[in-house]
């Protein structure tokens, strides 16, 4: 008896690549399924607390809470933006390989996702509201201080990659830049509009509360938008996104 038949065809099996084919329509779908499931439940954390008198539930409001951190929408909001920069990623890397002159604008772009979903993971920029506040005495629209750092780095991302934008297939282009105004919308347009409103109430009320949904909503649309672009321009300009894995024949 061979060695390879002791081992009962593992080797044989062992050998034999499983493909995982990526179909964009069915990802982008379970994602927006449970991004509206998030709303809806902390929506209804919200009419039960200042509705109902009741603002725990057992931990179920703060937990799904998107004005909170270390939560569940948080944790979506993260890994939505963590595969935005895996699929960058996957997509610089073709690029690199293929010798094409965009090649490093898409390997900067993934690393872009990459700090923006560390950074919803670890609200680094909510370090910045207290002394940026104290530093610039700032109120209205600027009370959460970190729009103004925020807004500068959106100028200046748009900036350099405009040249990137406008080399891009056309409906790329139009599929990212509509994805970024969704995003842009919410993390720093309401994020001002609730600013404005904390300011003068000096207090979170039910208004502030529906704010900081459409906020979060529109960050995580925004950010689903662009996956979906992306993985029609995967599909389109390189072909079916799949992931070959195979195994090493036994030594």
């Amino acid at each position: 008896m061979t060695r390879n038949e002791s081992l009962g065809g593992v080797c044989a099996a062992e050998a034999t690549p499983f493909l995982i084919v990526v179909a964009p329509r069915p990802v982008i779908r379970a994602l927006l399924a449970c991004m509206v499931l998030l709303i809806l439940a902390g929506l209804a954390g919200q009419v039960s607390t200042w509705f109902l008198g009741h603002d725990t539930l057992l931990g179920f409001v703060p937990k799904f809470d998107v004005d909170q951190e270390n939560n569940v929408p948080t944790w979506f909001s993260t890994i939505c933006l963590f595969l935005c920069a895996l699929a960058v990623s996957v997509t610089a890397l073709l690029e690199w390989r293929r010798r094409m002159p965009l090649s490093r604008y898409w390997f900067a772009l993934s690393g872009t996702f990459a700090i923006l979903s560390l950074d919803e993971a670890a609200s680094f920029h909510e370090t910045l509201v207290q002394p940026l506040r104290w530093l610039l005495h700032t109120g209205g629209v600027f009370y959460f201080a970190w729009v103004i750092p925020g807004g500068l780095f959106a100028i200046g991302f748009a900036l350099l990659f405009s040249d990137f934008l406008r080399r891009l297939p056309t409906e790329t282009r139009r599929n990212f830049l509509v994805a970024g105004a969704v995003y842009v919308s919410g993390c720093l347009g309401m994020e001002m509009v609730g600013a404005n409103h904390i300011s003068v109430h000096q207090r979170p009320d039910f208004t502030f509360s529906m704010m900081t949904i459409v906020e979060e909503s529109l960050e995580m649309f925004g950010t689903i938008l662009f996956l979906r672009g992306l993985l029609r321009h995967l599909e389109k300009y390189v072909g079916t996104f799949a992931v070959r894995l195979t195994g090493g024949a036994a030594s």
